[in-house]
């Protein structure tokens, strides 16, 4: 029933009510420079990264102010997202080259970061909860997690700056948008193996 668009130049955050359209609501001055969001199964909490200060906020959807204190995931986090049980989420630190992995009982990282390839970017669950994929924009790839013992399983070759990354709801296909090559790689989940490559527009990121 609600969209939540964040604002990294205005420090905001929009609330928009999905049945009528509109923006209901719009949350100031909680995060300083809003940049990945990401909401819990329930749709209880909504996690926000801050690249300007290495932290991820979390934040009360029934009061629309913050849950619990930040917690330290890196610098320069950008992609974050939430496994589908909503026990852990995963956010991706650009100039670590690495994923933090944050338990949601606790709220605080469960073990040490993940490395990754250089300049993570998108980060996206498969529906099974089973794979992370990272897009790495600075190394042409993405890195395919397996959460069920937190390790890089493989590193995939993609097109020129990959940015954005989606899971088909299925969970067949993994999406991964090019912006440097204007492309979409179309990642088999079975053989994770690139099955395609899409021309589209001008450098695409999400």
């Amino acid at each position: 029933t609600r969209v939540y668009v964040t604002h990294p130049s205005g420090g905001s955050i929009s609330i928009i009510d999905t049945m009528k359209n509109i923006v209901a609501t719009t949350i100031q001055q909680v995060v300083i420079a809003p940049s990945g969001v990401a909401v819990n199964p329930s749709g209880t909490l909504v996690y926000v990264t801050d690249p300007s200060g290495e932290m991820a906020f979390i934040i009360d959807t029934l009061t629309d102010t913050l849950a619990t204190t930040p917690v330290p995931v890196g610098p320069e986090a950008l992609g974050i997202a939430v496994h589908p049980d909503g026990t852990r989420v995963y956010v991706a630190s650009k100039q670590q080259d690495a994923l933090h992995v944050i338990n949601t009982e606790i709220h605080t990282p469960t073990r040490q970061p993940l490395l990754v390839g250089s300049q993570p970017d998108g980060v996206a669950l498969s529906p099974d909860g089973i794979n992370v994929y990272v897009a790495n924009s600075g190394s042409n790839t993405v890195s395919v997690i397996n959460t069920l013992v937190d390790n890089v399983a493989t590193t995939l070759p993609v097109g020129s700056g990959p940015r954005g990354v989606s899971v088909h709801p299925t969970g067949a296909y993994v999406y991964v948008a090019n912006e440097l090559s204007d492309t979409v790689s179309v990642i088999d989940r079975v053989t994770h193996t690139v099955v395609a490559t899409l021309p589209v527009g001008l450098r695409p990121v999400a």
